[in-house]
């Protein structure tokens, strides 16, 4: 297995629903392998990195990476995906002012491409209002982030609905 593909595996999700490493020197050895070989990564796999190092805390490099990946995305739904990402990252990093905007362009993007994008886009909002203390406006977006995930019958996505929603409702 590649650094690229063990970056996706060397995640969870911790009992707030935030990202946080299962071995955290593998996972900083596979994200400086990916950067070490930037240039020659596709578009994708230079956001897994991106991703690797907002996980591990370094969100002004994943900022900075993600911008970049916002930039060159080559159609509406890869842009979606890094606008979540780095909104993420700002969030992450307690930047919930700067997260914002990101996550508005992505959700406004997302809603006129398919239910399923909208749907990661708005699970990523009911975090991102979590965040800025709007904890009852994010259940109703989770809830309905739920009923569309149920449809789809994805148990990892319901599973994960789920869990930012039980969060929400601690808040």
């Amino acid at each position: 297995m590649d650094a690229i593909e063990q970056i996706g595996r060397l995640w969870e999700f911790d009992p707030d629903g935030r990202m946080v490493p299962t071995d955290r020197e593998r996972l900083e050895h596979a994200t400086a392998r990916g950067l070490e070989r930037w240039d020659a990564l596709d578009w994708g796999s230079r956001r897994t990195v991106a991703v690797g190092a907002m996980i591990l805390g370094d969100h002004d490099r994943a900022r900075r990476l993600l911008r970049g990946l916002a930039d060159q995305a080559d159609g509406d739904a890869r842009r979606v995906a890094v606008l979540v990402n780095l909104a993420d990252a700002h969030r992450l990093d307690g930047d919930v002012a700067g997260a914002e905007a990101p996550m508005r362009e992505a959700l406004a993007l997302a809603e006129g491409l398919s239910r399923r994008l909208w749907a990661f886009a708005a699970q990523h909002w009911g975090k991102f209002l979590i965040d800025a203390g709007r904890p009852e406006e994010a259940v109703k977006v989770l809830e309905e982030v739920l009923r569309v995930r149920r449809g789809e019958g994805e148990a990892d996505l319901v599973a994960s609905t789920e869990l930012a929603l039980a969060v929400a409702r601690k808040r």
